[in-house]
């Protein structure tokens, strides 16, 4: 079979698709692929690829792999006996395992399930580096995405199911079936986000990976929807044998690589927002866009790495390499944004500067990074390294990295031209995997399965590979009774206790039997039988002892550990453990998590730490509404004032219960830092609070306090919701005072009309010859319901300056009446059309006033077009961007038309709104998918891109898209700015399902300023 592989990769492209191959440059030339090979592709499978230059032959994309000196690459495996590998991993022998996914298809088509998915086994007998067999161990995948051996059988990741194919005889023949255990992952929003990445955790939990595009509600096949439990972003694992799902942490982006360093610390690689992320239990990330479940998370957790892999600081884009390459600059940083596949090398036998290293595939760049990771604080840092390796292949596309038995990797190439693997369509019938090693060597691969307990046991010790077989293999032998658990805990006995993998070994027996049978001998108790005193514990120990706590809560289990131990570690501990307490806070009952965060707030030292004061909040933010009094006490006291700031806020947001005041008050009786930062708490629960009842000794408390400046700004910020007139009429002196910067008098206007000032309509009317101020003015005319307002402002239009009548159509068309007589307006000539943008005219339309819809339609155009009308749109506008010529002087024009037209929710460049996905690193330069996204910007939209139209009590009517939401207030991002909304004030919200940018954005441009703005879109 050796020769016969050599052969077909020789002529691997040839075999992939049907044209003649340049033997000499190794490019080929597109067609359909003619396979009647039996046992090696699917006949169905085809290609949608659009492009062909650059394809090089197996052998020619490994020759443009570059790696570091003493680093050898060879060609494992090629089409056409492997073809999409979207993921791998290894078995008890060192065999690899991979997905081959067929179904994923061009984002139009979304997947094709006419095809299947399959799952393959390499086998390299003779230690060459190259396969020697191969065997289809299952062909019925839909949605293939990832697989784990385990067990007996094969956990596959196929959308909506996470299944078990067995194979209790290895024989590499399922037995039957798959079998599903959970079910409800969503398998058509999510698209490349879909549910990913199985691999075991060294805790005896599964886990994997779920990126942004959509929710998914997992449980058990039957379960109804409150059985289920959401994720959207995050990690999260199941445990096989308690058949246990949860969640693990919330954020990023897409998650589409991670792994486990030498302590059993999981880590995640990521795109766009930032590449590397600490994964700890209970965190919250940030995202790339929407708001998180909980409404009080409030802060998010940053990225653990210091830097970016490309040059975000220059501002330079993230997706110019199909057409330009990457930058000078960019290739220094790393190559640019988006990120698959992650590796922790933590052995010992490559040479020293990779110890403690990470390893991702980087897409754009064409290249393997490299980060180092280094202790700070309560967690870790990564640093930027030099790239590992590097290709001068532009198909390729390192998509995973699997860790081999002989101490070097396998890289699995999916070969195509697009970022999201589909932009260009999808090349199914190709694909590459190197074997990467130290030196040239490919050991034999051990039969652990053919080893006693006592030789695994021993190779527990050694490098990852063994470690993590070995542990697997010791494990499924105690669930088929081929081992006791006795047995196996009385040889721990004489083994070294005081490492890390014999503390991750224990803490999965634990997770699996239990911390109290676990334990009782090898840790609660020494070898004369002696109970252990806490202090004897070793650090390992503590930290192992911590998780373990939390895997029994999370299993329903009573812990067999108590809550002393978690206190006196809290206590006395160092950064790294007081993390991991904070870590499992979550899992214990309210009362005890106030009583552990006690102690761990007195560090002060913790306060700027990327992740501790943030774990702390998450997990006790839930009882501090339960036990007020406590919470209090505990933010009083804190030396972290993040979480004075936060306790207060989220009492405060439950401000409407008499009781609560008095607690609130409490908070302000600690002097200094403290009270600082509970008046900013309370001050931020209060934002977008129209009216709140002031509490009985408000006036009192605060006329005894010494206030710094910063205080008393945010008493009277306060005493505005409180409904202080005293407050409101020094705030009107300000907006009067023509001495004052104009900012600084518009933003008072604002605060008055916001809150109702008595007399609002005639001070707004006194002004509103004020020039200074007039566009402030007119934009507060928009809470005042009277008619004479929009004739007042209709009749001053083309008066006004640019910005003022930007304000003016604003407030135009945020009440039904004054669109009218707007439209009315335009109608008679008085005021020109293109002054209302597209964004106005969805503005109009969701008033469902079918009246004022038809005379839109009639006066300004049609809102939406038809499928063809949108076809014909493009097709215009491609014809125009084909026939143009650039002008030098057109890049500034085009800036100028992208801040007036994109930049109030987009940002490019570094410069915009964050309401949509940034710009910078998307698919700019390919223009159909440019004007795909412009023309019908509602075809392909994430949730959290929905807009809804929100119908306030006043008659006013706004569209946007709703960020977070809280029992008292809701935020929502409208094409002008963030607002937040008092409950009471909101009549209706109705969700659309359309995305926030309206179609037809262009229709009022000129065809030179279309083609100026559309050249700016796609430039550098």
């Amino acid at each position: 079979m050796k020769n016969q592989i050599l052969n077909r990769l020789l002529v691997g492209a040839l075999v992939a698709w049907t044209s003649a191959c340049n033997s000499t440059s190794g490019v080929c030339q597109d067609s359909q692929p003619e396979i009647d090979k039996p046992n090696i592709v699917n006949k169905e499978i085809y290609n949608t690829e659009k492009k062909s230059a650059g394809f090089l032959s197996p052998q020619d994309s490994l020759a443009a792999l570059q790696l570091p000196e003493g680093f050898q690459a060879t060609l494992f495996s090629a089409e056409p006996e492997v073809q999409q590998p979207i993921a791998g991993t290894t078995d008890w022998q060192g065999r690899l395992w991979i997905c081959e996914n067929y179904t994923y298809s061009e984002s139009k088509v979304n997947f094709d399930l006419k095809m299947s998915d399959r799952i393959i086994i390499f086998e390299d007998t003779n230690r060459d580096g190259l396969a020697d067999t191969r065997k289809v161990f299952w062909d019925k995948g839909k949605r293939l995405t990832s697989v784990a051996i385990g067990f007996d059988g094969v956990y596959a990741a196929c959308a909506p199911h996470l299944l078990f194919i067995p194979d209790r005889n290895r024989d590499d023949i399922p037995d039957g079936p798959a079998e599903i255990l959970l079910d409800g992952w969503n398998d058509d929003a999510v698209r490349h986000n879909i549910v990913n990445g199985l691999t075991w955790g060294p805790d005896g939990w599964l886990y994997g990976r779920h990126g942004i595009m959509a929710t998914s509600f997992v449980g058990k096949p039957g379960a109804t929807r409150s059985q289920r439990t959401p994720i959207n972003c995050g990690i999260w694992r199941y445990h096989p044998l308690h058949k246990k799902f949860e969640v693990v942490c919330h954020g990023t982006t897409n998650p589409w690589g991670m792994d486990f360093n030498n302590e059993g610390e999981l880590f995640m690689i990521n795109t766009v927002i930032g590449h590397l992320w600490h994964v700890v239990p209970g965190a919250r990330y940030d995202r790339m866009y929407g708001s998180h479940f909980n409404p009080y998370t409030y802060r998010t957790i940053k990225q653990t790495a210091d830097h970016y892999h490309w040059n975000k600081a220059g501002g330079e884009n993230w997706h110019d390499t199909k057409k330009i390459g990457v930058t000078k600059e960019t290739d220094q940083f790393g190559g640019g944004h988006a990120h698959c596949g992650l590796l922790f090398y933590g052995d010992d036998s490559w040479p020293e500067n990779y110890h403690n290293t990470l390893l991702t595939c980087n897409l754009h760049g064409l290249r393997i990074n490299c980060d180092r990771l280094e202790r700070k604080g309560n967690g870790y840092v990564g640093k930027h390294n030099p790239d590992f390796a590097k290709s001068t292949d532009t198909w390729f596309r390192g998509i995973e990295l699997v860790r081999s038995h002989d101490q070097g990797f396998y890289l699995l190439d999916w070969q195509d031209t697009g970022e999201c693997h589909e932009n260009d369509g999808v090349h199914r019938t190709s694909g590459r995997i190197y074997k990467v090693t130290f030196g040239d060597k490919h050991l034999p691969a051990e039969d652990l399965s053919k080893l006693s307990d006592a030789e695994l046991l021993t190779h527990l010790s050694g490098e990852r590979w063994h470690f993590r077989q070995s542990a697997l293999e010791l494990r499924r032998r105690l669930v088929t009774s081929k081992s006791t658990l006795d047995s196996i805990l009385e040889r721990l006995q004489a083994l070294d206790s005081d490492s890390h993998s014999l503390s991750m070994f224990r803490q999965m027996l634990a997770s699996d039997w239990g911390a109290e049978k676990v334990y009782s001998k090898l840790i609660f108790a020494d070898k004369q039988g002696q109970p252990k005193t806490d202090v004897r514990l070793s650090a390992i120990e503590m930290g192992e002892i911590v998780k373990v706590f939390g895997n029994e809560i999370a299993l329903g289990r009573k812990p067999g550990v108590r809550y002393r131990l978690l206190v006196d570690l809290a206590s006395r501990s160092t950064p790294r453990q007081r993390q991991i307490v904070a870590s499992v806070l979550s899992r214990m009952k309210p009362l005890a998590r106030f009583r552990i965060a006690s102690h761990l707030l007195q560090y002060a030292e913790d306060q700027h730490d990327n992740l501790q004061p943030l774990l702390i909040w998450y997990a006790i933010e839930p009882a501090v509404v339960a036990y007020p009094a406590e919470a209090v006490l505990v933010a009083r006291s804190s030396r972290i004032p993040l979480l004075t700031e936060l306790i207060a806020r989220r009492l405060t947001e439950e401000i409407d219960e008499a009781k609560m005041a008095t607690h609130i008050l409490e908070l302000l009786t600690e002097a200094g830092s403290s009270r600082r930062h509970a008046l900013k708490g309370i001050a931020d629960a209060l934002h977008g609070r129209r009216k709140v009842d002031k509490p009985d000794r408000w006036d009192a408390t605060i006329s005894a306090l010494k206030l710094d400046p910063e205080s008393k700004k945010r008493v009277q910020q306060i005493s505005v919701v409180f409904g202080d007139g005293q407050t409101l009429d020094n705030i009107r002196k300000t907006a009067e005072d023509k001495s004052l910067d104009p900012r600084m008098r518009g933003q008072a206007f604002l605060t008055l009309a916001e809150n109702r000032y008595d007399g609002l309509l005639n001070l707004l009317n006194k002004h509103f010859g004020d020039r200074d101020v007039r566009q402030y003015v007119i934009e507060a005319y928009a809470y005042c319901d009277h008619t004479l307002v929009a004739s007042k402002i209709i009749g001053q239009f083309n008066r006004l300056k640019p910005a003022g009548k930007v304000a003016a159509i604003n407030t135009l068309t945020k009440r039904a009446q004054w669109a009218h007589l707007m439209l009315d307006a335009i109608e008679a000539k008085r005021l020109d059309r293109s002054h209302v943008s597209a964004w106005h005219a969805r503005q109009i339309e969701n008033m469902g006033k079918a009246a004022l819809s038809q005379k839109l339609v009639r006066v300004w155009g049609p809102v939406r077009k038809s499928s063809a009308e949108k076809i014909k749109s493009i097709e215009a506008l491609t014809h125009l961007m084909e026939s143009g010529k650039e002008s030098s002087e057109g890049w500034a024009e085009g800036k100028k038309l992208f801040e007036k037209t994109c930049a109030n929710c987009h940002v490019l460049f570094g410069e915009g709104g964050k309401v949509g996905p940034d710009l910078t690193g998307s698919n700019r330069k390919d223009l159909g998918y440019l004007l795909e996204n412009i023309v019908d910007p509602s075809s392909s939209v994430a949730d959290s891109y929905r807009s809804s139209i929100v119908e306030l009590a006043d008659g006013r009517t706004i569209t946007g898209v709703v960020l977070n939401e809280s029992k008292t207030t809701v935020e929502i991002q409208t094409a002008e700015k963030r607002l937040t909304l008092d409950r009471n004030d909101i009549e209706r919200i109705k969700k659309t399902a359309n995305s926030l940018m309206p179609e037809n954005l262009l229709n009022e441009l000129t065809d030179k300023q279309k083609r100026l703005l559309l050249l700016y879109l796609m430039s550098r």
